[in-house]
């Protein structure tokens, strides 16, 4: 049987409200403790590792083609890459959760 608080995400427990919107619930400043379900806020040690690990990679392999300001805006770059994955990995999805069906209404008009 189904986890009853997996099956309809409107009913699930760690729901918080408001959290689903577009610039709702992000965290206001760094060092802030996540909430459960939450991706870790962007200045924690793990976060700053991911970031400089990646970043390394893109150094090693294309710094000498690229000047200093032009590092700098990759770095902010992979930033905003580890924090939107780290985002996906914060939600936890059942077995029996769907993906979302657009609805793209069409009218033939005569």
């Amino acid at each position: 049987m189904a986890d009853p608080d997996r099956s309809d995400p409107s009913t699930r427990s760690d729901r918080v409200p408001g959290r689903d919107l577009p610039g709702r619930g992000e965290p206001t400043g760094l060092g802030e403790p996540a909430l459960p379900g939450e991706a870790p806020v962007p200045g924690d040690p793990e976060f700053l590792a991911e970031v400089e690990a990646l970043f390394g990679l893109v150094r090693r392999r294309y710094g000498a083609r690229l000047t200093t300001a032009e590092l700098e805006g990759v770095r902010k770059g992979i930033q905003g890459i580890v924090e939107g994955a780290r985002a996906l990995r914060a939600v936890r999805l059942g077995n029996a959760d769907e993906p979302f069906q657009p609805f793209a209404p069409y009218r033939d008009d005569p």
